[in-house]
């Protein structure tokens, strides 16, 4: 789960790193 918060997770986060999945 970790992981994925630098990855996708983050969303649960901030708003910010999810918009870089986008061009992912």
């Amino acid at each position: 789960m970790r992981e994925k918060k630098s990855e996708g997770g983050s969303s649960e986060q901030e708003p910010q790193p999810t918009a870089s999945e986008i061009p992912k």
